[in-house]
């Protein structure tokens, strides 16, 4: 596991795989194990505590033990969610200027979030084709979306599965219909949300292009068109 990236030191990093190793250990353990200074290992085990990622177990002496990697990851998606959300609350006061790039979105994770935040700040429409997989993986968006009545604004909300055998959706009163592609060991997911649209290609290395340049928006709701009223 690498944490640095989320806030987390080279040091606490180490101290944190030492821990998953050596189970419930004194500072002076996985100092030694580690080969770093006593009070290195301690101020990074301390650390690790404020940051979710360990927890004391003892006194005399202190004993640490490591916090399971999938509550962890928990704990640091709800914290990056929060930035997130922050960040989009600011992007929003600010005016709308600059120049409109195609950002490219690497992962399906990736690729959910960023569908996810589209659909549920929605405001006129949300028309999407993709995978039942990948279209049930958007469930919160969804529930979201029918419990806003289409919306802030109100608006159609027109969901397509692309399964070759029938598995449409069915998610807080968004259903799918059904639609064949002809791309299925390379499945698409396509976007497009008011201004904005995704078009993504999925399978081993899913990566997508996110933007609210014209251009784009036009392609990808040209492409849904073509797919579903053919």
């Amino acid at each position: 596991m690498d944490l640095v990236p989320f806030g987390f030191t080279a040091t606490e990093n180490l101290v944190y795989g030492a821990l998953l190793e050596l189970g419930p250990s004194s500072g002076y353990a996985v100092a030694k194990v580690l080969s770093i200074a006593r009070a290195n290992g301690y101020q990074a085990l301390d650390a690790l505590v404020a940051k979710g990622a360990a927890v004391v177990t003892g006194h005399d002496p202190r004993r640490y033990r490591a916090v399971r990697p999938k509550d962890v990851l928990a704990r640091i998606v709800g914290q990056e969610s929060g930035k997130l959300d922050r960040l989009e609350r600011q992007v929003s006061e600010v005016a709308p200027e600059g120049d409109t790039p195609v950002v490219r979105i690497e992962g399906t994770r990736a690729l959910r979030e960023i569908a996810t935040r589209s659909i549920v700040r929605a405001g006129r429409s949300v028309i999407c084709v993709a995978p039942a997989e990948f279209l049930e993986g958007l469930a919160p968006a969804w529930r979201a979306r029918a419990a806003g009545g289409g919306g802030d604004g109100g608006g159609e909300t027109a969901v397509w599965s692309t399964d070759r055998e029938p598995r449409g959706i069915a998610v807080s009163g968004v259903t799918s219909r059904q639609v064949t592609t002809d791309v299925p060991n390379d499945p698409l997911a396509l976007l497009a949300v008011d201004d904005s649209a995704l078009l993504a290609r999925l399978g081993a290395n899913p990566t997508g292009y996110w933007s609210s340049d014209p251009a784009l928006v036009a392609t990808v709701r040209a492409a849904i068109t073509g797919l579903t009223t053919a």
